[in-house]
């Protein structure tokens, strides 16, 4: 009998010749169960993305589902005339293009793209900026929602 490594994301058993089909299937739904949904026949898909910002929003952890809200009335008050979308699976605002994206991490919310442009609100978001010039905000701290407002005027004078 020649034994194989049964290869699942989450954890590997070894298996034998003599395990059938059904046997296997089993191993791979075990190992799938937190990461995917499962289908009455077996097969397994991906989670799909949100559809709405309210869906991405309810998804996320209920500490966040706040700040979020905010984020998202402060983002529609900024640019009335923007179009609330999902995009690469994160909640975004569209005026004739993407003025920004907004996604919930696990240590911070995450604001996207880069502004440039403007030196005083370069400045102003020096603090907060990441490594590819995305904003990061840290949820333990307070979150700057004037400043996400100057930045989303400020892309949506840039679309216009």
């Amino acid at each position: 009998m020649t034994r194989r490594r049964c290869f699942a994301p989450s954890r590997a058993r070894l298996r034998s010749d003599d395990d059938d089909d059904e046997t296997i299937r089993r191993c791979h739904e075990r190992s799938n169960a937190e990461k995917v949904d499962v289908i009455t026949t077996g097969t397994a898909r991906r989670r799909r993305p949100p559809k709405t910002i309210d869906e991405y929003i309810e998804r996320c952890a209920p500490q966040v589902q706040p700040i979020l809200r905010r984020v998202r009335a402060t983002v529609a008050k900024a640019a009335p005339d923007a179009t609330e979308t999902v995009s690469y699976g994160m909640p975004a605002f569209t005026l004739r293009r993407i003025l920004v994206y907004f996604a919930a991490f696990k240590h911070h919310i995450g604001l996207y793209p880069p502004v440039k442009g403007d030196a005083a609100l370069e400045r102003a978001i020096a603090p907060y900026a990441g490594g590819k010039g995305n904003l990061r905000f840290p949820i333990e701290q307070k979150i700057p929602y004037a400043l996400i407002a100057r930045i989303v005027k400020f892309r949506a004078t840039l679309s216009r």
